[in-house]
């Protein structure tokens, strides 16, 4: 909704539901703002991870948004892109440890928007109001003011 409330253009687009537009914008929001900053992991056993010794038992943290702006994997990873092609996102994690729930969350996200934009939500007013939780691993926006239909 941030995205959308800077970008007019793009709130055009979505609004006029140009096919898998939502969905890329969304995509593309969880790249760069993931709500989910970082996890920890223990290591299962002792190894050397990025030339520093690790022993069995040891929490790592994983910075999943750091990882999402890998330059390796998401050329230009500053650049908002929606047709930014073979997008690499690690916010719901990858393998053994991904999160079962990215298609339920991507559709819940999806119908919010899709509701605020078909019932001209004021995303203008909205955004210049949302502030965001203090959280050691979480991006959480909060409006200050409570919203007035």
């Amino acid at each position: 909704m941030l995205t959308l409330a800077g970008d007019p253009g793009l709130r055009s687009r979505v609004g006029r539901q140009e096919p898998g537009v939502l969905r890329a914008a969304l995509l593309e929001v969880l790249r760069l703002d993931p709500p989910i900053q970082n996890t920890r992991r223990f290591m299962a056993e002792s190894s050397v991870l990025l030339g520093q010794s690790v022993q069995a038992g040891e929490m790592i943290l994983v910075v999943l948004a750091a990882a999402n702006r890998d330059a390796a994997v998401n050329p230009e990873p500053e650049r908002f892109d929606i047709t930014r092609t073979d997008r690499y996102l690690y916010t719901f994690g990858v393998g053994p440890h991904a999160c079962p729930a990215q298609e339920l969350a991507l559709t819940i996200a999806g119908t919010a928007v899709d509701a605020c934009l078909a019932n001209r939500f004021d995303l203008h007013s909205w955004a210049a109001d949302v502030a965001y939780l203090p959280s050691v691993n979480a991006r959480l926006p909060f409006a200050r003011q409570a919203v007035r239909a």
